[in-house]
């Protein structure tokens, strides 16, 4: 970790109250080896965090540097390269030789924090209070075109820089990564979460600037990490080959088209049937919908309510695993997209 860096998150620590300022001090005592603080022409760019011991390391490709990938970790100089990317999620697996394999990797918290749950954003100004304000939001990934399900963070902060800005729990453990800075909240202006109520940020952090900004889901993070540390080093990510828009009347998503042969279609979802619900959750819209469905593990059966005319019946399907996003995928009936995109009529 470089001096200024240090210095940076050091400071922004002193700013904090004395309960934040130990809770972040701890943290950062036990993430600091595990981290790689990457760089270009001397100027810092985000970070890499190390997700298995024999120096493999994911890093948001806002955060990646052009060309040759250098950076500090533990004091010294890390040559590190990009071996893999993942499109849907934006992130990017690196490696780097002769790393210490007595450094333990930085742990995946095993469930989504709850709404109104204490975070810790780590920023290239330094480390800042958060907190989860929403875990059902849905955003549209402008690279690939895809809705993608977020969690909504509020950072307590006066930085923009924060696109692949990690977020950890208060045990150290990852929750997210930043992919975007949306809007940034006046001082001291409660906002209601989507849980109703209000914020309880202020009485609790202090009176710094809010900034809302959005994050992958842990479960979809972890769906990316394990794939990332397999023999092939690619995420497996979910597919049924089913185009869908928007159904006001009733509300859901009306089915446009299908892959044809594929487990959806065998399974007996016709063109027209509006879906309502996946696995008993409710879907009002087509971009509920696409999050819902990058949210399926390929392998597993997914069930799906739909309604055909005035009937209402449940249709299984096996999960497929999704096609590289630059194969042309064979056309079915009108047209063929995946599962986690879906277009207003």
């Amino acid at each position: 970790m470089s001096l200024g860096l240090k210095a940076s998150i050091l400071a922004a620590i002193a700013c904090q109250s004395a309960a934040n300022q130990k809770l972040h001090t701890d943290v950062w005592t036990q993430v600091e080896p595990r981290v790689v603080q990457m760089r270009q022409q001397g100027t810092s760019k985000g970070f890499a965090m190390l997700i298995d011991d024999s120096g493999l390391f994911v890093a948001h490709e806002s955060a990646i540097p052009v060309g040759v990938v250098t950076g500090t970790a533990q004091g010294r100089e890390i040559s590190l390269r990009v071996i893999s990317r993942d499109a849907r999620s934006q992130l990017a697996l690196l490696a780097t030789d002769n790393w210490d394999s007595r450094i333990r990797p930085l742990k995946l918290a095993s469930t989504n924090p709850k709404k109104g749950s204490r975070l810790i954003a780590v920023t290239l100004e330094g480390l800042y209070s958060a907190e989860l304000a929403a875990d059902d939001s849905v955003g549209l990934l402008s690279e690939t075109g895809r809705y993608m399900p977020f969690n909504e963070i509020r950072i307590e902060t006066p930085t923009r820089r924060l696109g692949g800005a990690w977020i950890l729990n208060e045990k150290g453990e990852i929750v997210g990564v930043i992919g975007a800075a949306l809007q940034a909240l006046q001082a001291n202006v409660q906002r209601a979460p989507l849980n109703g109520g209000a914020s309880s940020m202020k009485a609790d952090y202090g009176p710094g600037d809010l900034l809302v900004a959005y994050s992958l889901p842990t479960d979809v993070l972890g769906r990316v990490t394990e794939g990332f540390v397999s023999k092939s080093h690619q995420p497996k990510h979910p597919e049924l080959g089913i185009e869908f828009v928007d159904s006001r009347s009733p509300s859901g998503a009306l089915v446009r088209s299908m892959v044809i042969g594929s487990n959806i279609q065998k399974a007996g979802l016709q063109i027209g049937d509006v879906i309502v619900a996946v696995d008993g959750r409710t879907t009002n819209r087509a971009t509920q919908l696409a999050a819902q469905l990058f949210r399926l593990t390929p392998g597993e059966t997914v069930t799906l309510t739909v309604l055909r005319g005035k009937d209402k019946r449940e249709i299984k399907a096996k999960v497929s695993e999704a096609t590289n996003l630059s194969e042309p995928k064979k056309l079915g009936v009108g047209s063929s997209l995946l599962a986690a995109t879906s277009f207003d009529r």
